[in-house]
């Protein structure tokens, strides 16, 4: 799993940290696959009965960072068009899981991070 998705158990719950406070927890490739895999981990374990998404520090997600994609060898379209499909991935986890999932805003939810909010 990747630094910039933490995970912490407790019981029947997990929580799921976005891990990029000094971005806002902009979501980079390696974020936002992250999160996508550790929900379709999460969607079958069945000692895992509620999911929180929140984010570490004072943002919940300022949605994708734009310095990653920009930097992205095939260009800016290229690398949204890469987000995008781990990024549908984790918003269809949520919406089709079969157990409560919580988003706890702490801060800003600019872009995609408000969609992930509203999921």
């Amino acid at each position: 799993m990747t630094e910039s998705i933490r995970i912490e158990k407790d019981g029947e719950v997990t929580r799921l940290i976005l891990n990029r406070p000094a971005h806002y927890n902009a979501f980079d490739f390696d974020m936002i696959d992250g999160l996508a895999c550790a929900l379709v981990e999460l969607a079958v374990d069945k000692s895992v009965r509620a999911i929180i998404i929140t984010g570490e520090g004072k943002a919940f997600c300022a949605g994708g960072d734009l310095k990653w994609v920009s930097g992205f060898a095939g260009g800016p379209a290229a690398g949204f068009h890469r987000l995008a499909a781990s990024y549908h991935l984790a918003v269809m986890e949520i919406r089709r899981m079969n157990k409560q999932v919580i988003a706890a805003i702490n801060g800003i939810a600019a872009g995609g991070g408000f969609s992930l909010a509203l999921a």
